[in-house]
């Protein structure tokens, strides 16, 4: 049985943005498809995105019709040690007719199509009414797509794919933040105490 992911708190995530002076709202785009180019449409070729401490965004969109390639959107990242994936918050999604999308976190650097019977670690569906919404936090337990679950998504290469469930064209906006794991705060705020009882002692 999954272990639910610890909870992280908006607070927290602010203030590790805010150490690198990138506020969650106005951080630029790590990938945006109107200024980079199209993402990847083939899950054995994923766009490899660098993802760091702090606000990672990613926009783009797909479409689902006969007539458009772009069906999926994949992409990969890697969580460098004593780092981890903190959330995966909606900032923004759209659709001609407001149909959801649906996204799955797949572990490793490449990943099948949705509905191929690729193992993943959970997915969940995407609407317009849940911007703001952490989807990291949903997915722990395995999603809607029946994945294995996990506790936390520390260090490694994860793979991310999105598409449209209905026959037209969404737009998203999702943030990767990312954080320095418990440990390496533990250890941060213990270098810090250090500092400060020597000053004292001085």
């Amino acid at each position: 049985m999954p272990t639910r992911i610890a909870p992280h708190t908006l607070a927290a995530v602010g203030l590790f943005v805010g150490l690198a002076h990138t506020p969650l709202a106005m951080a630029t785009p790590v990938h945006d498809e109107s200024v980079d180019g199209d993402l990847s449409t083939d899950g054995s070729t994923p766009t490899v995105l660098d993802f760091s401490i702090g606000s990672n965004v990613v926009q783009g969109s797909v479409t689902s019709n006969s007539a458009a390639p772009d069906t999926r959107d994949f992409f990969t990242f890697t969580i460098d040690p004593g780092e981890e994936l903190a959330a995966i918050l909606q900032l923004d999604y759209s659709a001609e007719n407001d149909d959801p999308g649906f996204f799955a976190l797949v572990q490793g650097a490449t990943s099948a199509n949705p509905g191929g019977g690729f193992s993943n670690l959970g997915g969940a569906l995407i609407s317009s009414e849940a911007v703001g919404f952490d989807h990291l936090a949903q997915i722990a337990g395995g999603g809607i797509s029946g994945g294995t679950g996990f506790s936390t998504i520390g260090p490694g290469t994860y793979t991310f794919v999105i598409q449209q469930t209905g026959s037209e064209t969404s737009a998203y906006q999702l943030d990767f933040v990312v954080v320095p794991e418990p440990a390496s705060i533990a250890l941060l705020a213990a270098g810090l105490g250090l500092g400060v009882a020597r000053r004292r002692r001085a």
